[in-house]
């Protein structure tokens, strides 16, 4: 089994769910979703090297090398339908993933699921531009913790806190947009749908800004609120899934679940 997996691949399955996480996170939530998409939905919770088991493994902090990584180990699963889920920061791999494969001629994603991210070109996405990330450790810290992505116990040990930061501010070096998106993503957008969600109350991205994904896209895809923050995926865990369930059954010609 890779070593970006934290679970086997099923194959009896008839999709592939890969779902990539936020910065500064892990993979373990999703594991909460394999038995609750339905039978044949294979859902592969991706690990970023540099946590949990992966721990001492060295973060990767260039995004060409990832996603070959990434291809390279697991692109031998995405010869059967598949689509991504990425939240956050995994929305932007989830993205430039699809787009990687959209312009080397591989298997194409049956659809892409981005959740509380902006889109490239939004306001603000620009890092070369001051902004969320890159103001202090206190203040981020600070943030962190208003938004439920730190626990407000670990500012009590600086070892802890220190080392989160790191990781953070290292998978954020992933999220460049010069690096990320390439030429002109809007003027040549992806023939897959691009499906959205968003946390009706996230304090760092807006139901609007999420709105503007439907540019990178010729071929739709829904558009969902959802109650909850910018962790909604966890918040709302089961209508967030009612809705992935129903999209992938209609994309692959499953019979949904209820």
């Amino acid at each position: 089994m890779s070593r970006y997996l934290l679970a086997a691949p099923d194959p009896a399955a008839t999709v592939r769910l890969l779902c990539l996480h936020p910065a500064g996170s892990t993979a373990r939530p999703f594991m909460t979703w394999r038995d609750r998409l339905g039978p044949g939905v294979d859902v592969l919770p991706i690990q970023l090297p540099g946590r949990e088991a992966r721990v001492n493994e060295p973060r990767i902090r260039d995004l060409a090398v990832l996603l070959e990584q990434l291809d390279g180990e697991l692109g031998a699963l995405l010869d059967e339908p598949y689509a991504f889920y990425g939240h956050s920061m995994g929305a932007m791999l989830a993205y430039s993933w699809a787009r990687m494969r959209f312009e080397t001629g591989r298997s194409r994603p049956l659809m892409v699921n981005v959740g509380a991210c902006q889109p490239p070109g939004a306001p603000g996405t620009d890092r070369r531009t001051p902004g969320f990330f890159d103001r202090p450790d206190d203040e981020l810290e600070r943030m962190l913790v208003g938004i439920g992505g730190m626990s407000a116990a670990l500012m009590s040990y600086p070892q802890w806190r220190d080392a989160a930061i790191a990781l953070l501010r290292d998978d954020l070096a992933l999220c460049e947009p010069r690096d990320l998106y390439g030429v002109g993503s809007e003027t040549d957008p992806l023939d897959c749908p691009i499906n959205i969600f968003t946390g009706a109350g996230d304090p760092i991205v807006t139901p609007e800004q999420m709105a503007r994904w439907r540019r990178l896209t010729r071929a739709g895809g829904v558009v969902r609120e959802l109650p909850g923050g910018h962790f909604f995926h966890q918040e709302s865990r089961p209508l967030l899934l009612s809705y992935l369930r129903t999209l992938l059954a209609s994309a692959s010609g499953r019979v949904a679940v209820v």
